[in-house]
């Protein structure tokens, strides 16, 4: 695969990639950099933006994500123009914000932003297919994706959205959970775009 569908950007509070799809859907990274969140560093999350745009590449979907240097964080910052953006390139229709949470005993929780009801049928549909992997997943805890989030701002704008976290070694290419997560998302991604729940 080329890179010549993303392109590179800079703006005062950091730097990002994206790409432009030609269906509904967004897969976005916004901690794929190391963030500034008042006023401290917070750990980058690698591997978050290669999964987002790989799975962009194979639906034709749009994909957005931060790489350094970044100023600021997208997930948290009231808003935070990355969350514009994002708006930008999906008008409509259906995101999925990536990130990276520490092993607590399952590999994946998936946060349903503060309005639940726009996702009601889409998140159960990534939790049968994390699950159907071998996937343990968790809903709402620890990570409900609370009002400040990059899911829950998208959510306000009426765009379906939901929080995926995932443990580090979800995103390492060479682990037998990377392929899982790769297996779950495009069925999952498929069944959206096929039960037409966008």
């Amino acid at each position: 695969m080329t890179s010549q569908d993303v392109t590179l950007h800079h703006a005062e509070w950091g730097s990002w990639k994206e790409r432009l799809g030609t269906i509904p859907i967004l897969f976005s990274a916004p901690h794929n950099a190391e963030q500034v969140r008042d006023g401290l560093p917070k750990a980058a999350e690698p591997g978050s933006l290669d999964l987002a745009i790989e799975l962009a590449r194979l639906f034709d979907a749009s994909a957005i994500g931060t790489i350094p240097p970044l100023h600021s964080d997208p997930n948290w910052d009231a808003d935070h123009p990355y969350v514009i953006r994002a708006k930008e390139l999906l008008p409509h229709g259906f995101a999925l914000d990536l990130h990276m949470m520490r092993d607590r005993g399952f590999p994946a929780c998936i946060g349903t932003g503060t309005h639940p009801e726009l996702v009601e049928g889409i998140w159960q549909s990534l939790e049968s297919n994390l699950e159907n992997v071998g996937l343990e997943t968790s809903v709402g805890w620890p990570f409900g994706a609370g009002p400040q989030t990059v899911t829950s701002n998208l959510q306000s704008a009426g765009i379906k959205a939901l929080q995926l976290e995932l443990t580090p070694t979800c995103f390492d290419v060479k682990s037998e959970a990377y392929k899982k997560v790769r297996e779950a998302l495009e069925k999952f991604t498929r069944a959206v775009i096929n039960g037409s729940l966008l």
